[in-house]
């Protein structure tokens, strides 16, 4: 069984269509808060300076919470009190799903019980690297980085799966590339259809860019590349020394060789392919 969402799992099993999922996922956007709206709610925290606290995670890689309590936003008492009231009240899909019929209570701890055992396999800690890319510090990194990374930034969910050695690259409607000069570097690209693209966009802009053109979401990916890799450098070189410089990003062009990295998610498809250089 390879990599994938609960939500996927349900419809390969039959137990539900791609509409119900869809509208699970409708109702846990609409329902599920990110820790700085569940701040304003409580009164800790002006909607201004959340959006400081998220304009610093672009260059740190660091929780909102640490971050808040760091720029005296937040206290630590306020911080656990914000981290128990988003634990009780998050909605999961399988939650979701319950609330809207589409799965009975029953089944849907069989299912979530056969999921978690097939998925066992693939929750072992981070993805291994090709010989090719192996004590590539950069690439050990950037892959490590990208799942949680595009969660705070874009606010879209995803996995990695294993790599796969590619000489050609299947075209998809947005492809973005970046390259980090270092020793050793990486050529890093970032590869999605429209709805990858412009919920990714969405998130990073906060601004639904769904049926704005499609120009917008090309944009957000090397946006994206480039703050992914800046937090990566700034990291490396701070913690190793090792000097880094960051090339302009490409829009449009396809890599050449290199290791692709599917990226699985419910909000279209994507990868991430890195070459080193």
């Amino acid at each position: 069984m390879s990599v994938k969402f609960f939500g996927q799992y349900l419809i390969e099993q039959g137990e539900i269509d791609a509409a119900s999922l869809r509208e699970a996922l409708d109702l846990m956007e609409l329902e599920n808060q990110t820790l700085g709206e569940h701040a304003v709610a409580a009164g800790f925290a002006r909607e201004a300076d959340c959006r400081r606290v998220n304009g610093e995670q672009r260059r740190l890689d660091r929780p909102f919470g640490e971050l808040a309590v760091d720029m005296g936003i937040l206290n630590s008492v306020e911080l656990e009190e914000l981290l128990l009231r988003q634990q009780m009240s998050r909605l999961e899909v399988s939650d979701a799903l319950l609330r809207l019929g589409h799965v009975v209570q029953d089944r849907m701890a069989l299912l979530l019980d056969r999921f978690k055992q097939e998925q066992a396999p693939h929750a072992c800690g981070s993805v291994e690297l090709p010989e090719g890319l192996r004590g590539n510090r950069l690439a050990r990194s950037l892959v490590d980085l990208l799942p949680r990374f595009c969660v705070r930034v874009g606010g879209l969910e995803l996995k990695v799966k294993p790599p796969v050695a590619v000489t050609t690259l299947d075209p998809r409607d947005l492809v973005a590339s970046v390259v980090v000069v270092a020793n050793p570097g990486v050529e890093m690209a970032l590869l999605a259809d429209c709805g990858f693209g412009q919920k990714l966009a969405s998130g990073i802009s906060g601004l639904d860019l769904s049926t704005q053109p499609v120009e917008l979401a090309v944009d957000a990916l090397g946006e994206f590349l480039n703050v992914l890799a800046g937090n990566v450098m700034s990291a490396l070189e701070q913690d190793e020394g090792l000097e880094c410089r960051l090339e302009a990003p490409r829009f449009g062009v396809l890599p050449g060789e290199g290791y692709e990295f599917e990226l699985v998610s419910l909000c279209g498809e994507a990868s991430f392919v890195l070459a080193p250089c």
